[in-house]
């Protein structure tokens, strides 16, 4: 099974959560990489692996052309009966189903580490560039600057998930620029951004995090239950009084040339 139809399918599982409970917590980062890449009145503009379309909108807001792709046909579905002005398409990112120099301006957040081929979907992302456009990457930073962490390792614990990157990986500052110039970018400024997750419950949160991929093969292999008990040890320790649940993370973004 292609890389793209693979995590398709567990990204589309709980597309409403997704964009009620996940979409809407890195506003602060999808923000940041449109104002750094210049988006704007009239800016073509593609967003690669765009999920529920919720930067396409910001960016539509904005004045620009916008498009969205994403591997998984749940989600593009979800967006297009959102935003049903914007387009969008399911495709691959190694793959996307557009012309060589067709945007000014193309962005990626936190998709890129789930290519199968890494180097060849940013090589690819650069073709899609008129002559002079920007490429922006958003993406976590380091485990131990995101509270979101006990999540993840927890999960990783239940049920680690196939393959040998986990996303993670691209996570430090080096790693990143280093795989954006292998695949041929100029990268810019490295820019950090705060993206604090706050849950109005332990319920919310665990539904929050239960939209992701991630959590989909743990449920699978896990359990529901071993999943949700997983979850609710972790974040015990980021719970106030009022039940609410406060995680603070941080990510950045690197807009290439």
């Amino acid at each position: 099974m292609p890389s793209g139809e693979f995590q398709g399918r567990l990204w589309g599982a709980r597309p409403q959560e997704w964009a009620d409970l996940c979409e809407t917590k890195t506003e602060p980062l999808a923000r940041t990489m449109l104002e750094g890449s210049g988006v704007g009145n009239q800016t073509r503009h593609l967003d690669l692996g765009c999920g529920t379309g919720g930067l396409c909108a910001m960016a539509a807001a904005r004045g620009a052309r916008t498009a969205g792709m994403d591997a998984s046909q749940n989600m593009i579905g979800f967006a297009q009966r959102r935003y049903p002005d914007i387009e969008f398409k399911v495709g691959e990112l190694e793959q996307p189903p557009y012309d060589d120099g067709s945007f000014d301006v193309v962005t990626a957040q936190n998709s890129v580490q789930f290519a199968e081929d890494r180097v060849t979907a940013l090589r690819r992302a650069k073709r899609l560039l008129m002559p002079g456009g920007k490429f922006c990457i958003g993406m976590w930073s380091e485990p131990e600057r995101n509270d979101m962490t006990a999540a993840f390792d927890a999960m990783m614990e239940l049920a680690p998930p196939p393959g040998k990157d986990s996303p993670a990986s691209i996570s430090t500052k080096e790693s990143l620029l280093s795989l954006l110039t292998e695949a041929g970018f100029k990268p810019g400024e490295v820019v950090e951004v705060a993206v604090p997750f706050h849950y109005s419950s332990m319920d919310e949160a665990i539904r929050g995090v239960r939209a992701a991929g991630l959590a989909e093969i743990v449920a699978q292999k896990a359990g529901e239950d071993a999943l949700h008990g997983a979850l609710t040890k972790a974040f015990r320790a980021y719970t106030a009084q009022d039940g609410s649940v406060h995680l603070d993370n941080h990510m950045r973004c690197v807009v290439c040339t």
